[in-house]
């Protein structure tokens, strides 16, 4: 079985369909929260519900969507990190055997001496180097965006829920 190369495991998409549907819901409460935060659309009527609400209830209201938010901002921070943690362990078991221009495979011990020089040996062979060396800081934006980002995110939409005030108008 070919060895998995360290571009193709960097390139790949490092979350779990679980991941992604958790950092889904806390964007999108993240979003929802903010908005009704920042443009002060607190709902004085829930239709649906036939609940109106008064300046107490909508405060509660803000609360709930604060403590929603940050059930989901622990459940992708859970999530994620074993993700993380799995797609940087593949990462490095890809690096485990490289195969460099003395036409031998290396060891980890091997390549963590000098990484950078085995690796620029490695791509140097290879007519796509280019491509590949694009594979590192690819990842890196790739991991701020899935990883921390929603993370970020998630915390201010708390933070600002959770101090928010309701409308001065509310009943």
């Amino acid at each position: 079985m070919a060895a998995t190369k360290p571009s193709e495991v960097r390139l790949k998409d490092p979350l779990s369909d679980v991941t992604r549907r958790e950092r889904r819901s806390l964007l999108a409460a993240s979003v929802v929260g903010v908005t009704m935060v920042k443009t002060g659309l607190v709902p004085e009527k829930i239709s649906a519900l036939g609940v109106e609400l008064s300046k107490v209830n909508q405060r509660s209201l803000l609360i709930v969507l604060a403590s929603m938010t940050l059930y989901f901002l622990i459940a992708f921070i859970l999530y994620a990190s074993s993700d993380f943690l799995a797609w940087r362990l593949s990462l490095f078991e890809s690096l485990g055997q490289i195969y460099v221009k003395r036409r031998k495979w290396i060891t980890v011990k091997e390549a963590a001496t000098d990484e950078d020089t085995l690796m620029d040996e490695f791509y140097r062979e290879n007519k796509l180097r280019y491509f590949f060396l694009l594979s590192h800081p690819i990842s890196l934006l790739r991991a701020v965006l899935d990883f921390l980002v929603p993370v970020v995110f998630g915390v201010y939409a708390v933070l600002i829920l959770w101090a928010a005030r309701v409308p001065v108008g509310a009943k």
